[in-house]
């Protein structure tokens, strides 16, 4: 297995310690003791034993030193990934308790909503967005009950009102004036619009007015927006196990990114040129959702494996997930998103899986136990729908088995 995938298990290991526990419950030093010391060992456990120097046989020597080496690395990653999670988190919370006595001793903020905002004293509205300090360089989202003031979707305004901070961020009861009529330093600094905000509004604009009762369904399929689902649709999703369709996940992307290019196959274009398109869209629209941990994941897996064919370089399957794995980690907190668990260790049940059937049929029957080798034989001489078949039901059974406990969980 490429050591990349080592490097990138240590990272998320660290990264789900240092998330996972807070500061009350175990000292940073520990956790990052903790988490290096489960890196290494696992790790080292999976080093190739085939490791050598030049001569046929490999020396005991050589195969001890490359697996210090890999625990090593393994644990300060691992340390690494703790301590980044820790400070991320500690940052997180001060940056929600700072802006939140700065909004309730009547300090004056800039926010920016993903819909549109029309509220009046008579009619209050709820809506998600971010509020943001220059002064202290924060930025966290809100969930705002707003009594009176507009907004498009997207466009930065003036917020003033009261706060109280929670896990998820603000909760905001607030009132909206245009940034241009306020003279508060720090507020009227930096961009007039957010594009990604804009665009996803506009979007969720189009679908209620195309698709009436049913916008609530499409936009969460496409603009990640749960917002507006009655329980009672979730309900039915979950019975049947298909609630996660309700969220973007790597399925989405790839859905797009085939489309692009059966598209572009159709209209001749060359498979460069299809790619790059396809990259650009699937770039576009992964940052306008905001950039949600399954869909970055499928679409760097997308690009990783996009430009090793064009380069012709081949790329081992472990490697693109260890890369589509780590890049949202950029965030510590996405490791203990239920969306990126699944979406992580659902694409790794398919690798290993198909692996596994690599394996097998070039397996060599007599080391296998004498009942299982009329069925080995078997499944070694199989083709076309038979193979096909069997392919898909172990590809199957091996990601429900990975997946269970986490939706158990």
């Amino acid at each position: 297995m490429p050591p990349l995938i080592h490097a990138a298990l240590s990272w998320i290991v660290g990264a789900f310690v240092g998330t996972a526990l807070s500061a009350e419950t175990l000292p940073t030093w520990l956790a990052a003791v903790m988490a290096g010391a489960a890196s290494a060992l696992t790790s080292a456990a999976s080093t190739s034993t085939h490791m050598s120097t030049r001569a046929s046989v490999p020396r005991r020597s050589t195969v001890v030193a490359v697996r210090y080496r890999v625990a090593i690395a393994a644990a300060l990653l691992s340390a690494g990934g703790v301590i980044h999670a820790r400070a991320s988190a500690e940052y997180a919370a001060h940056c929600t308790r700072r802006l939140a006595s700065r909004l309730t001793a009547g300090d004056t903020l800039r926010a920016v909503f993903d819909e549109r905002v029309v509220a009046n004293s008579g009619r209050a509205v709820t809506v998600r967005g971010e509020v943001a300090s220059q002064a202290d360089g924060c930025r966290v989202a809100i969930l705002a009950r707003i009594a009176r003031g507009a907004a498009a979707p997207g466009e930065w305004v003036a917020l003033h009102g009261a706060a109280s901070a929670t896990e998820r961020g603000l909760r905001v009861e607030a009132e909206l004036v245009p940034v241009a009529l306020v003279a508060t330093v720090g507020v009227n600094n930096g961009p007039r619009r957010d594009w990604r905000r804009a665009a996803r509004g506009r979007t969720g604009e189009i679908i209620d007015r195309d698709f009436g009762r049913n916008a609530p369904l499409v936009r969460a399929l496409l603009i990640a927006d749960q917002d507006g689902i009655p329980p009672s649709l979730r309900d039915t999703f979950a019975d049947a196990g298909l609630v996660h369709m309700l969220s973007i996940s790597g399925l989405h992307v790839a859905i797009i990114a085939v489309a692009l290019l059966t598209l572009a196959g159709a209209l001749r274009v060359s498979r460069s040129t299809a790619f790059a398109i396809a990259t650009v869209v699937i770039t576009l629209y992964v940052a306008a959702l905001g950039a949600p941990p399954p869909a970055v994941r499928s679409a760097v897996m997308l690009v990783v494996v996009g430009l090793s064919e064009h380069l012709q370089r081949p790329t081992h399957p472990w490697t693109a997930l260890a890369l589509g794995a780590v890049i949202p980690t950029v965030q510590p907190d996405v490791v203990v998103d239920l969306g990126w668990q699944l979406s992580v260790s659902g694409m790794a049940s398919l690798v290993a899986a198909r692996a596994l059937m690599r394996r097998l049929r070039v397996a060599e029957r007599r080391r296998w136990p004498h009942w299982s080798r009329r069925a080995l034989s078997w499944l070694q001489r199989a083709e076309g729908w038979r193979y096909a078949f069997v392919r898909e039901l172990v590809t199957g059974t091996v990601a429900t088995l990975v997946t269970a406990p986490l939706i158990a969980w």
